[in-house]
């Protein structure tokens, strides 16, 4: 019984040791990711913090696709109808 907390206790130091290795590892990775996305992180922040205006945004350009494609706009209603089914 006693032998039970210490193979617990040394089982999770292994796996919090792995953890910790694997994070530095995912981090290592995302680096140059990061200066990829800065742009696409910015544009995502200034949504979040006007999800007014950006709803606008989004509805406008629905409505100018639809006038300007209306045939993809009548396909993917097609698609979206026959789908259903």
């Amino acid at each position: 019984m006693i032998f039970a907390p210490r193979a617990l206790e040394r089982r999770r130091s292994e796996l919090v040791a792995r953890s910790t290795l694997l994070r530095s590892e995912v981090a290592a990775v995302g680096v140059p990711l990061q200066a990829r996305l800065a742009p696409v992180d910015r544009v995502v922040s200034a949504a979040r913090a006007h999800p007014v205006a950006t709803g606008l945004a989004v509805a406008g350009a629905v409505f100018l696709m639809g006038r300007s494609l209306p045939s993809l706009a009548r396909a993917l209603r097609w698609y979206l109808l026959l789908t259903r089914f």
